[in-house]
């Protein structure tokens, strides 16, 4: 939808026909959603820029609008939940829709739940009449969408999307690389040699997406997150590719197979196995005492990509990656102009009508370029 609108406005022609010369140096993403989720404890209100936890013994009231749940708090200034709206017909026919349901819910769970004393130690343990925990019931309520969007910056015009998709918000972060990565290259005719996503986005394919042999320079600039208890630099490789074990030989990789389950890209991983148990046994004795050497020694699994080594090996310290990764800033400008358009509250439920303002609203803070 939002393609061939672009290709209805020559003005905007001209501003692609900018960018597929090569000018366009970076694409950023950001994927934000709402939600209300009720625990036995706590009421989470995740908005578009905040996640408040509150405590239900905070909690006085809660009631619908169109613009959200309004909570009322103890001692502090009400919070609005903007993930469930009444519907205006809703709100002038005096009929009860979701909203309030989960309002009633929540206004409910606020009044019988025991609250006491800040710090205050929690009640004794019943010992008479026990409950199993498993069958204790309570609600918790999901309901929003998520947005993600490449952002370009095209010189002498500013900042404009080159690609957005809506999903239920339920979806990780990483599931909008590929379908946003695939109308980005499409509209611009050519992959960006640079770009620069959030932490969520640290996944070995997508260094793999940048990576070109014929040009070194370009790359993706992505924080390293510290999953499976790595640390960014934590893995070293030889110039043949093969890990580094803890003693500074290589890795010889025993066997690869077919990985389906692990991430969202069917993928081949290999098992890099100790140099001195394989393919032959070569010494008694670990020279760094590793604490598996009895068990066959050291071990790493990993994806054979060179996506997989790049998220370790890239220069995060590096100017040209610092350079890279504080663009990032613009897409909070994008996502900015966006709430001002009222994204963060829309009056429609169908996600298709969801996703279709959302373009809307992506579109025209494209054509406020053109003023």
């Amino acid at each position: 939808m939002g393609a061939a609108a672009l290709t209805q406005v020559p003005a905007v022609d001209a501003i692609v026909t900018v960018l597929g010369g090569g000018l366009a140096s970076y694409a950023s993403v950001r994927v934000w959603g709402v939600s209300i989720t009720l625990t036995p404890q706590t009421l989470i209100v995740r908005n578009v820029f905040r996640t408040h936890h509150l405590p239900l013994t905070q909690v006085l009231e809660a009631w619908p609008g169109v613009d959200g749940i309004e909570i009322s708090m103890s001692g502090r200034r009400p919070i609005r939940a903007t993930a469930v709206q009444k519907p205006v017909l809703a709100d002038m026919a005096g009929r009860r829709a979701r909203a309030g349901n989960i309002a009633q819910v929540t206004t409910d769970a606020a009044a019988t739940h025991e609250s006491g004393p800040p710090g205050a130690p929690p009640p004794p343990t019943p010992t008479t009449n026990p409950q199993p925990g498993e069958k204790v019931k309570f609600g918790e309520f999901y309901w929003g969408y998520g947005s993600g969007v490449v952002v370009a910056k095209a010189p002498g015009w500013g900042e404009l999307v080159l690609a957005e998709l809506t999903q239920t918000f339920d979806q990780a972060d990483v599931s909008y690389f590929f379908p946003l990565m695939t109308l980005t290259q499409l509209r611009l005719g050519f992959c960006p040699r640079f770009a620069t996503f959030d932490a969520a986005f640290d996944a070995w394919y997508v260094y793999d997406y940048f990576h070109r042999s014929d040009d070194p320079a370009a790359f993706a600039a992505v924080p390293f997150s510290e999953k499976g208890g790595y640390k960014a630099k934590g893995r070293s490789f030889s110039p043949q590719g093969l890990p580094w074990c803890a003693a500074g030989l290589p890795m010889p990789l025993r066997f690869t197979f077919t990985d389906r389950t692990t991430c969202i890209v069917e993928h081949e991983r290999g098992k890099y196995v100790c140099p001195l148990r394989y393919p032959q046994p070569t010494a008694e004795a670990c020279p760094v005492d590793h604490k598996n050497w009895e068990k066959q020694g050291c071990t790493a699994m990993m994806p054979t990509s060179i996506g997989a080594r790049l998220r370790y090996t890239l220069d995060r310290d590096g100017q040209a990656y610092k350079n890279i990764y504080k663009q990032r800033t613009a897409v909070e400008r994008i996502n900015s102009q966006a709430v001002a358009l009222g994204i963060e509250q829309p009056h429609i439920r169908n996600g298709a009508a969801i996703a279709n303002q959302n373009t809307l609203v992506y579109l025209l803070i494209n054509l406020r370029l053109l003023q």
